[in-house]
C-alpha cells in the first residue's frame, strides 16, 4: 500500500529514521533486473523535518549499496562511540544525511 504525501504515517514505522529524517522503502525500482547498477535502485517514501520545515521526496531515489554502506558505518560507529556516519546518495534529492555520536557519549 502506498501511502499518501501528505500522511507520513500511513505506511508504519520507516525503515531509517534518525533526528528528522525519515525514509520508507517502498521496493525496487526494476526487481527483475539482476545488474548492479538497474538493479540496485530502492523506491522510496522520504521526509526531512526541521525547525520550521518540512519537505518530502519520493521516488527511486536510494540504492541498496548506499544503505548498506550506511548501516556498516552506523554499526562502526555504535561499537566504537565515536565517528560519524553519512548516507550519501547519488541522487540530489536526497543528497547527504550524516549521523554523529553526541558529545556526552564520546
Amino acid at each position: 500500500m502506498l501511502r499518501s504525501m501528505t500522511d507520513p504515517t500511513s505506511s508504519g514505522d520507516p525503515m531509517i529514521k534518525l533526528a528528522g529524517l525519515s525514509i520508507w522503502a517502498k521496493g525496487r525500482e526494476r526487481p527483475d533486473t539482476d545488474d548492479g547498477w538497474d538493479g540496485n535502485w530502492i523506491t522510496i517514501q522520504a521526509s526531512v523535518q526541521a525547525s520550521g520545515a518540512y519537505v518530502e521526496v519520493s521516488g527511486a531515489i536510494l540504492r541498496s549499496d548506499e544503505v548498506a554502506s550506511f548501516v556498516r558505518q552506523l554499526e562502526t560507529l555504535y561499537a566504537e562511540l565515536r565517528g560519524s556516519a553519512e548516507l550519501d546518495c547519488a541522487e540530489p534529492q536526497l543528497r547527504r544525511s550524516s549521523a554523529t555520536l553526541p558529545a556526552r557519549f564520546r
